[in-house]
């Protein structure tokens, strides 16, 4: 039997004596841990670094435990082999791709085989230049210093970041008001591995000290053996058929692959230690896993994820498929306008923002500009989120139609049927 402490809750759990390393959850608070030696955790707390040293009892490198990513593995290790020959860091990496893609697992690997420790934290978490100088303080020669989602890190923040990468120091302030002092200390060499869903949001100065490396879709093969890797990890096995009868639903994610298999076994479908084929699809069912076809919930997390090209194809689509033709735009030159549609003689042009936040009234109002500019018929804007009322008033007596997110999703399911600021007296009800 096998012991490991989460390092998380400090809580110690077994594993059995087959485990094969790799992923596997606390118990107790349900962390994820990679596991060669002894387990390391997969997230940062809000609020604070973890400082973990992971203990690699076992001859395999980390590395070597992760599936898939073939090309990225290969350039880590030579990354790896050629710090260990000069006896240096590791460089500084930024490790790109959608959430649940396994980048922080990456981040421990690199860790573990370079034998030193690692400091997990959050981007989110480093509101002042404080938090980060608690940080680096702790940080011995050659750790590893791992910040998930770091285009959320600050600005004022990366600046602190970024002295630390080029100087191997920071300014910390002693005393306040009139005694207040500066000084300066030095800091070890280190190395700075981020991750992001969002490079392109990334401190350009920051990025700039980064090698970037992008993790790549997996493959149906590499995701049943992930998902028969961590059911085993979570104490059960797979009867023949349920890996690639789970592999359906996993949206090629390790993360959700392994949430999937632990709401599964929560809800009691493991029978004697087994999953069988009928259970496993009586639990999708259950679970709301549907094979018939996409969801709201579905669609709207795959529209804001997406890479934006693919976002403006899909608009593309999804208007083919409601009667008009397409023409995606060049990359430049395009006034604002993304998409060309034409129906029946008229021309309509569309505006793509796949946003977080709202869409407001400068953003329709340049692109009423353009729609004039180029002497379109109407104008489609179409938001991964939602519109100001500023916007919406702004529209209401031009020939623009909105489409937010709701819209849009009704616009995929029901095949045009109700959607826009007003179907029955927008462009849709009167282009036919």
């Amino acid at each position: 039997m096998i012991r490991i402490t989460c390092q998380k809750c400090n809580r110690s759990m077994a594993l059995d004596d087959g485990f094969a390393g790799g992923f596997c959850h606390c118990q107790f608070c349900g962390m994820s841990q990679i596991v060669p030696g002894l387990g390391i955790v997969e997230e940062a707390d809000a609020g604070k670094a973890n400082a973990i040293y992971v203990e690699t009892s076992s001859k395999q490198a980390a590395l070597d435990l992760l599936v898939g990513q073939d090309s990225l593995k290969k350039e880590l290790r030579y990354q790896i082999a050629h710090a260990k020959s000069r006896k240096e860091p590791v460089q500084h990496i930024l490790l790109c791709g959608p959430q649940g893609r396994g980048k922080t697992a990456f981040a421990q690997a690199i860790a573990a085989d370079s034998g030193v420790q690692l400091h997990l934290t959050s981007g989110r978490s480093l509101n002042r230049g404080s938090d980060l100088v608690g940080i680096l303080t702790k940080l011995a020669a050659g750790d590893v210093l791992a910040v998930q989602d770091i285009e959320a890190v600050p600005e004022i923040t990366s600046e602190y970041l970024v002295k630390a990468l080029n100087d191997f120091a920071v300014d910390i302030t002693l005393d306040s008001g009139m005694h207040a002092r500066s000084i300066t200390m030095p800091l070890p060499p280190f190395t700075l591995i981020g991750t992001s869903s969002k490079p392109s949001r990334v401190n350009e100065e920051l990025s700039k000290w980064m090698i970037s490396y992008d993790l790549m879709p997996y493959t149906d093969d590499e995701i049943r053996k992930l998902i028969s890797r961590f059911a085993v990890n979570q104490g059960f096995t797979l009867a023949s058929g349920v890996a690639e009868l789970l592999a359906q639903f996993s949206e090629s994610s390790p993360h959700s692959a392994s949430v999937m298999l632990k709401r599964i076994k929560d809800q009691g479908f493991v029978i004697q230690g087994c999953l069988s084929v009928d259970a496993a699809s009586d639990s999708l069912r259950h679970l709301g896993y549907r094979r018939i076809g996409p969801n709201s919930h579905d669609l709207i997390k795959a529209l804001r994820t997406m890479p934006g090209i693919e976002f403006e194809r899909f608009v593309a689509d999804v208007f083919q498929r409601n009667g008009y033709t397409a023409e995606l735009t060049a990359a430049t030159g395009d006034h604002g306008i993304d998409i060309i549609l034409r129906k029946l003689g008229r021309v309509i042009v569309v505006q793509c923002k796949q946003w977080d936040g709202t869409v407001g009234e400068p953003v329709l109002r340049e692109f009423y500009g353009s729609l004039v500019a180029v002497r379109a018929d109407g104008g489609f804007v179409v938001t991964t989120s939602s519109f100001t009322s500023q916007a919406e008033e702004f529209a209401r007596d031009k020939p623009i139609e909105l489409y937010d997110i709701d819209a849009l999703i009704r616009l995929c399911l029901d095949g045009g049927t109700g959607i826009g600021r007003s179907s029955e007296n927008g462009l849709f009800g009167r282009i036919k």
